[in-house]
């Protein structure tokens, strides 16, 4: 054993412990000398993790992944071995090519699907970076699941026909493949489609949001009823040449007609916190700003109109006439308001009665009751 002296690559000097046989110890140190020293391999390494890490997660937004949970550095490790799984299995089923039968390849890739889908926790990627069965174990996982959701032949049938007559194929020349499924469950609405990029523009116009797996909206007070917003939706999708599957017939007559109230984006709501009226709209317009501001005492803070309660008769000519709802909580307060001013004193005044007198019959009547005033002002 011996220590050796030397200059890494990298220019800096350090010192390494060889042993084994004598004849051999120079030949190591050279190889050794000829890497980077340990700070800066460690740096490499770092630098070379962080880029990939990067590169990563710019594929697995491109490809529209779902999110994972975990600490950051959890996340950002797990998306690169994540992307690295996937490339593999692409691999794999181009180099498959027509061997593979077409249900065989739509299982492999139903089987992808549902596994990027299922493991959405950082951690279970990185435990099974060195699993090199994955695959076996993600087919085995999908078989388990398809089994569970086995569905008899009779309903099927009946599901499918459901979903013909609520399909619509839009009459044009310039019609999109694929069918849009709109879907909607506890008061959430859901549409399906493959990656493009018109559906992805529409359904963001309309206030869908992505959650790793699917876009979907939450109906509200403020939106309208589930019916209505997937008709707006189907319609506008229909439009763009797109086949679209309705989630009921409602939403499919009037997806077709065009006979729906369109979201509306300008509302009279009640903050509880100051007690007053806020009016509230999306799209800027220094018009509706302009006349907003004319309400009495109005004043424009945290992005809506604020307006006190007793002047709810004035918000509500205004709301009919720009096109405003109210919402509940400010229905019910505005109600409240109103019985409570019907419960004040109601009274009709008199007008007050005038009987001036100028001044100088004022002095006049004070000289004949001989009251004493200041010489200076009686008259010469």
């Amino acid at each position: 054993m011996a220590w050796y002296y030397g200059t890494y690559s990298c220019g800096h000097e350090g010192r390494v412990n060889i042993i084994g046989p004598t004849k051999d110890r120079q030949r190591k140190s050279d190889w050794h000398f000829s890497g980077l020293c340990p700070e800066c391999y460690k740096k490499q390494l770092e630098e070379e993790r962080a880029a990939a890490n990067k590169e990563a997660a710019e594929k697995s937004a491109e490809m529209e992944l779902p999110e994972l949970s975990g600490t950051e550095k959890q996340v950002a490790w797990a998306n690169t071995l994540r992307v690295k799984v996937i490339e593999r299995y692409e691999a794999i089923l181009e180099k498959s090519g027509d061997k593979a039968s077409k249900s065989r390849r739509e299982e492999i890739v139903s089987c992808m699907d549902y596994a990027i889908k299922v493991h959405t926790d950082a951690k279970f990627w990185i435990e099974s970076r060195d699993n090199s069965n994955i695959f076996r174990d993600f087919m085995k996982e999908y078989k388990e699941h398809k089994e569970k959701e086995v569905v008899p032949t009779d309903v099927a049938e009946e599901i499918e026909q459901e979903e013909q007559a609520l399909t619509v194929v839009p009459d044009t020349e310039q019609k999109k493949s694929g069918v849009v499924v709109i879907s909607n469950k506890d008061s959430v609405l859901f549409a399906a489609y493959p990656k493009d990029e018109k559906f992805r523009e529409i359904v963001k116009l309309l206030g869908f949001k992505w959650n790793g797996v699917t876009w979907y909206k939450e109906i509200t007070e403020y939106t309208g009823s589930q019916e209505e917003r997937a008709a707006e939706l189907g319609n506008k999708l229909l439009l763009a040449g797109f086949t679209v599957r309705f989630p009921n017939t409602v939403s499919k007559d009037m997806g077709v007609s065009g006979k729906f109230a369109a979201e509306n984006d300008r509302w009279v709501k009640f903050n509880a916190k100051i007690g007053k009226l806020a009016l509230v709209w999306e799209k800027r317009s220094n018009t509706l700003y302009e006349a907003a501001r004319k309400l009495p005492g109005a004043k424009w803070s945290n992005g809506s109109m604020k307006v006190n309660i007793a002047f709810c008769n004035e918000v509500l000519d205004f709301a009919e006439t720009m096109g405003f709802s109210i919402s509940q909580k400010a229905q019910s307060e505005i109600e409240k308001y109103k019985e409570k001013e019907a419960a004040f004193e109601k009274a009709k005044a008199t007008p007050h009665k005038d009987e001036a007198i100028e001044d100088k019959e004022r002095l006049e009547k004070t000289l004949k009751s001989g009251a004493t005033i200041l010489e200076d002002l009686q008259d010469d």
